[in-house]
């Protein structure tokens, strides 16, 4: 099924992350989401990126070919958010920004409770929180998160 941008959710804990419940197959964490998770309702936008470091692995046998080989994943989430200091979707990230703390949250193309809905889940620090003034729009937050160091690593999860 094709997914809309407004059918997909992000969620915040303001607890510590612990692994997705359930197990792994082939790279993803299928279980039930955890308890205690809070949406982020006020996003506008959001783009995940997952991408993959690269690693030369050119050799002279390669006969002139450049070879790559998948490195370090380097994920990312960019977020635009309405400017409202009592928004507590604002709040939660622009909190986290300025406290240098990490938040716990997951990105899905759907509701935490539908079976099928998946996305990245890590603990994120919240590397940019930039204010858009616009002459003729809203203002508008620019937020990106990456993952940072954890216990428990960056997984991609499926609610199963």
């Amino acid at each position: 099924m094709i997914q809309i941008g407004f059918n997909c959710h992000a969620y915040y804990l303001n607890t510590t992350r612990a692994s997705w419940s359930g197990s792994a197959t082939n790279g993803i964490y299928v279980g039930a989401a955890p308890g205690g998770l809070i949406e982020l309702s006020s996003i506008r936008n959001a783009t995940a990126t997952i991408d993959n470091g690269e690693a030369d692995v050119s050799t002279r046998a390669s006969k002139g070919f450049e070879l790559s080989a998948q490195a370090l994943f380097k994920w990312s989430v960019d977020l635009e958010i309405p400017w409202d200091p009592t928004d507590s979707s604002f709040t939660a990230l622009l909190g986290a920004y300025l406290q240098r703390q990490s938040l716990a949250a997951v990105l899905l193309d759907g509701d935490k409770a539908t079976s099928g809905s998946q996305g990245p889940w890590a603990d994120w620090a919240v590397m940019k929180f930039a204010r858009d003034e616009n002459l003729d729009k809203e203002v508008i937050a620019q937020v990106t998160l990456k993952p940072t160091q954890s216990a428990v690593p960056p997984q991609w999860v499926k609610v199963g």
